[in-house]
């Protein structure tokens, strides 16, 4: 119903395609009214806005491509959508961002310049699959890394990475998208489980089980965890960014953390 407030939650691209009259999942003769509620009388807040900065570029070159006038229906501010970054990671003036103080704190300065060594590894499409796993079977053949994440792009290679490292009495979660809420909330408190999990900052003498983590890119944010190693395909330099940034998060003096990044 237009005239009835609503929140709707989505994914960049399934609110992207609808305000552009291409909504996948719907059907030809919804695109008009799937347009109409993405486009008109619309705030959107933008969650992780750096890793979908052309969305938030789209209102002003769509308001250009507009023949008509929808001030004669709203107000100005409101006929079209209005944008609100939420980020930590914006390069906007007037940010937020570390002063000197900050970088000569030993705390901030131990994170910020954390080792993260780092080797390629070229591969072909067909053996990708059993390269990571034997990465990441290589990597926690050092004993004194205990907890591995394997970052891969799609749901499809999460599985079959997953069943590759299963077996031999290794401990492997999965972790994508598409966990139901049950399983999600199991995955969650097993991986911020001080003990058995990889939260960041917990005890250095937490358990020293081998465990495995393959994931989609449901881990790159918003996930305050540290592991040892990172096994990782290929991907643009944002999420690759993020995907490192739960390798060593604190930096700590006696982790001999080691990634790798494997291109078909």
């Amino acid at each position: 119903d237009p005239s009835q407030p609503c929140l709707v939650f989505a994914t960049v691209p399934m609110f992207a395609s609808r305000w552009l009259f291409r909504g996948y999942g719907t059907s030809t003769s919804m695109r008009p009214v799937d347009a109409a509620l993405a486009g008109i009388d619309t705030l959107v807040l933008l969650d992780e806005a750096h890793l979908a900065a052309p969305l938030a570029g789209l209102g002003g070159p769509l308001a250009a491509c507009d023949p008509g006038d929808p001030t004669r229906v709203l107000p100005v501010s409101r006929c079209r959508p209005r944008f609100v970054s939420m980020t930590a990671t914006s390069g906007a003036e007037g940010s937020f961002d570390l002063g000197p103080e900050d970088l000569d704190d030993p705390l901030v300065r131990r994170r910020l310049y954390a080792e993260k060594p780092t080797s390629l590894v070229e591969t072909t499409k067909k053996d990708l699959v059993n390269e990571m796993a034997r990465q990441a079977v290589s990597l926690l053949a050092e004993p004194s890394r205990r907890t591995c994440l394997v970052f891969v792009n799609t749901a499809s290679l999460a599985r079959q990475v997953h069943a590759r490292l299963l077996g031999a009495g290794r401990d492997v979660l999965l972790v994508t998208g598409r966990a139901r809420d049950r399983e999600a909330d199991a995955l969650r408190q097993r991986l911020l489980d001080p003990h058995r999990g990889v939260p960041a900052g917990r005890p250095s003498d937490s358990s020293r089980t081998p465990l495995w983590i393959v994931a989609t890119q449901t881990l790159e944010v918003g996930a305050d965890i540290d592991v040892d190693s990172l096994v990782t395909q290929s991907a643009g330099v944002r999420a690759l960014v993020q995907r490192f940034g739960r390798l060593n998060r604190f930096g700590g003096p006696d982790r001999k953390a080691a990634a790798v990044v494997c291109h078909a």
